[in-house]
């Protein structure tokens, strides 16, 4: 991973930091906080702002908040874009969804969806309106 790469935390790094910890010894208040910093950002988006030559360690920032983290534990977030899928009764439904532009096209389609009064639409057009 390379400054300006995209991430999130791995979806199990609160297991993981919450064994580093034996029961009988208890957290430490710095432990506590690094524990409810990782769970504020579990499921956001942070970019790598630098890495540290013959190291696995990165600092990441996520918003306005930056942690250094070993790079293990996080992965490359897939992509995400803000979209609006027009349905073959001329509804537009905007939404954003993580994915390539193929994997995007080839959900939505000629897939029937079904709309808040219960009736079944084809996805005709997926328009790519921005990366987010």
């Amino acid at each position: 991973m390379n400054k300006g790469t995209i991430v999130t935390l791995r979806r199990d790094v609160l297991k993981r930091f919450s064994r580093s910890v034996p029961a009988h010894a208890g957290y430490t208040t710095a432990q506590f906080a690094w524990r409810a910093t990782l769970e504020k950002l579990e499921g956001c988006r942070g970019v790598i702002e630098r890495t540290f030559e013959n190291s696995k360690h990165v600092n990441v920032v996520f918003g306005d908040t930056m942690i250094g983290i070993d790079s293990t534990e996080l992965e490359v977030a897939p992509e995400r874009w803000f979209v609006k899928v027009h349905m073959d009764d001329g509804d537009i439904i905007s939404t954003d969804i993580n994915g390539t532009e193929r994997e995007i096209n080839e959900y939505y389609l000629g897939n029937d969806f079904e709309k808040s009064d219960e009736t079944m639409h084809k996805a005709i057009h997926v328009q790519f309106v921005r990366r987010i």
